[in-house]
């Protein structure tokens, strides 16, 4: 099926569409989801709809919901940047997202890019953590070394807001070493960006040295409960069920299958902490 015909779309329009006003107040005083589910599979809509459609579509197959396409990347990318010029900072993190789902995993350097925009759109979000991960991640990819002074001045300033200075110094630092590559900057821009971290770097030095040269804080770590699989984990994932099977290719990137039948309900996968 495709992504605008997909069952899980089409079955909730056909439920949502067919409640009346009484079924959806019903529905809305109920106070658990046991109850919430047992209500709607009592409907008659529910009870009678027709899966063998949807069914056959899902078993023969169909257009892959996303493919990678380079040019549907560069497109959300340029949508993103028109986003930022706008101000609009959550729907330009939207359309970056968007545009690395579509990127190619051979262009590296194009998802560089876009993760190094992002960065900025979680930066102006106060979403600092998630910046300073797009940014180890765009620099891991090969980022152009001749824009490199824009993300390394970027963490420094997300590490200043978490009270990480020791961090931001060394950040600072590589700020100052990158303007040396940064070619196509206007030599005025470089000059001021350049005394401006030299700045940062005098008061953060001298800050330490005062407060008797403390720790940084830790990294804030994101640690949501870890949903339990059911049965065994997989083999090289092991965050996923043995349920399913991780596969990639250049047209779909990293896709999962279905192993063996799957009960509905079931936690496939969970979030991998560290």
């Amino acid at each position: 099926m495709s992504q605008d015909e997909g069952f899980f779309k089409k079955f909730h329009e056909t439920i949502n569409n067919s409640l009346d006003d009484v079924t959806r107040n019903n529905f809305a005083n109920l106070e658990t989801n046991t109850k919430r589910v047992s209500y709607l599979c009592s409907l008659p809509t529910v009870r009678n709809y027709n899966l063998i459609d949807d069914l056959q579509k899902c078993q023969t197959g169909g257009e892959f919901p996303v493919k990678k396409d380079l040019e549907k990347a560069r497109q959300l990318k340029d949508e993103g940047n028109k986003a930022v010029q706008k101000g609009d900072w959550a729907k330009a993190m939207q359309l970056y997202s968007q545009s690395m789902v579509h990127m190619p995993e051979k262009e590296t350097e194009e998802l560089s890019i876009v993760l190094a925009n992002r960065s900025a759109a979680l930066n102006h979000l106060e979403q600092y953590e998630d910046a300073l991960a797009d940014i180890k991640k765009c620099l891991n990819l090969g980022y152009p070394r001749h824009l490199r002074y824009k993300v390394y001045e970027r963490k420094a300033r997300c590490l200043l807001v978490l009270k990480r200075n020791k961090e931001a110094i060394s950040a600072f630092q590589d700020t100052i070493s990158s303007l040396d590559e940064a070619t196509k900057l206007e030599k005025e821009k470089r000059q001021k960006m350049r005394t401006d971290s030299k700045l940062m770097l005098e008061i953060l030095n001298k800050g330490l040295v005062l407060a008797g040269n403390p720790k940084d804080p830790e990294p804030l770590k994101k640690t949501p409960p870890k949903p339990k699989l059911p049965g065994k984990h997989n083999s090289q994932y092991p965050a996923a069920s043995e349920a399913i099977q991780i596969d990639s290719d250049e047209v779909r990137g990293r896709f999962a299958t279905a192993t063996k039948d799957i009960e509905g309900w079931r936690d496939l996968a969970c979030r991998k902490t560290s």
